[in-house]
This record gives C-alpha cells, sequence and structure tokens, in this order.
C-alpha cells in the first residue's frame, strides 16, 4: 500500500479509503468489523464516515455507522492505527432528525474529528449507459476487471490523495483492495482519456 501526505499536515494516508455508508444497512456489526480488520490487515488507514450514515438515510437507522466504528475501535484499542474522515449534514428538513441523540463522540469513543468536508454529488446523477459500455469494452480489450480499471484509474491522478472504495461483501472489498496494485499504461490512460474527450459530460 502507498501512502501520501495529507494535505500540510504530518499524516501519510494510504492510497485507499475504506468507505462505509452500508455499515447498518447493508452490513451488520459483525461484517463492518470484518471489513475494518481486511483493510488495516493490508495497509489502509483512513476511514471514510458521515453522520448520516447509513444509506439510504433514515431516522431509525442514522448513527449506526459510526457506533459500529466506535465498538470495533472499543473492543481493538488501536485508535493510534486508523485515520477517521468525517461529513456533517447541512440544516434541512430531510434529515430534522440529526443531531437530537448522542453526539459523535458518545457514538465512536473519538473525541477528535474532521471539522467539514464539502462534497459535490451532482455528477453522480444520471452517468450514460454507451459512456459506461466503452469504459468497460476498454477493460475487457486489455483483460482488466472493470471495477478494478476504474478506481486504479482514480488513484493514479496526481491530484487524489486517497481513493475511497466500499463494498459489501469481502469478496468485493478484496478486489477493490487489488485495485491498489494495478498502474494503467499509457496505452489505456489514452484510451480512457479519448471516450471522455468524445463524451466529456456524460452525466448533465
Amino acid at each position: 500500500m502507498n501512502y501520501r501526505p495529507l494535505g500540510q499536515t504530518d499524516l501519510k494516508i494510504s492510497a485507499l479509503t475504506l468507505g462505509t455508508m452500508t455499515w447498518g444497512e447493508q452490513n451488520t456489526e459483525a461484517e463492518a468489523h470484518q471489513q475494518i480488520d481486511m483493510a488495516l490487515d493490508v495497509g489502509i488507514n483512513c476511514l471514510d464516515v458521515a453522520e448520516m450514515y447509513p444509506v439510504p438515510p433514515k431516522p431509525e437507522t442514522q448513527g449506526l455507522t459510526e457506533a459500529y466504528l466506535g465498538s470495533w475501535l472499543q473492543k481493538n484499542q488501536q485508535r493510534d492505527r486508523i485515520i477517521i474522515a468525517t461529513k456533517v449534514t447541512g440544516p434541512g428538513e430531510t434529515f430534522h432528525y440529526l443531531r437530537r441523540g448522542a453526539r459523535l463522540t458518545q457514538r465512536t469513543n473519538v473525541s477528535v474529528q474532521n471539522p467539514y468536508n464539502l462534497l459535490n454529488r451532482t455528477y453522480e446523477v444520471g452517468m450514460a449507459e454507451k459512456v459506461t459500455a466503452a469504459y468497460v469494452q476498454i477493460a475487457h480489450d486489455y483483460q482488466l476487471n472493470p471495477s478494478q480499471m476504474a478506481l486504479a484509474f482514480v488513484t493514479q491522478q496526481p491530484f487524489v490523495t486517497s481513493n475511497i472504495i466500499g463494498a459489501t461483501t469481502l469478496a468485493q472489498l478484496k478486489e477493490n483492495i487489488d485495485s491498489a496494485d494495478l498502474q494503467l499504461s499509457e496505452e489505456i490512460l489514452t484510451a480512457i482519456e479519448q471516450v471522455h474527450l468524445q463524451q466529456p459530460n456524460p452525466c448533465p
């Protein structure tokens, strides 16, 4: 696993970060703990959580993701091995139930967290099927797993510090983790770029 400096801090963060948004909805507490164990075993040292998790957000499950991380930390006493990235949710009627219960520190047993993380999810909607098919075809042409090719492409970008991966099964997680060992050639990168030039905004 490669490690990169996190901004201007002294922290070294793994090239892959473990995403957690399925914990508490698609994944049980035991499965969440297994994912953490697998991630740490291969050198991943960052976990990404959010106060609204799991997804889809619901009042009855809100906070379970953080709670599962907290129970793992309490059981293993290995806080020094993990960098925790978190996100707060802005005000709005959709999330009126947030911040009425236990504080983050009570759920996760963690006293330090990131103050904020701003994300723009606009371009996650409406991905054109023909563009997706073109990228999948490139993967097949070079005998690559499409998911691993996509993850490797993101991880290789010079502006990316850590690529957030996630999975609902350990098999999926291992497949995603293995993308860290994949270095895309200039030939493959050029093929990917050609698809982008043909359709630079596939999800307007």
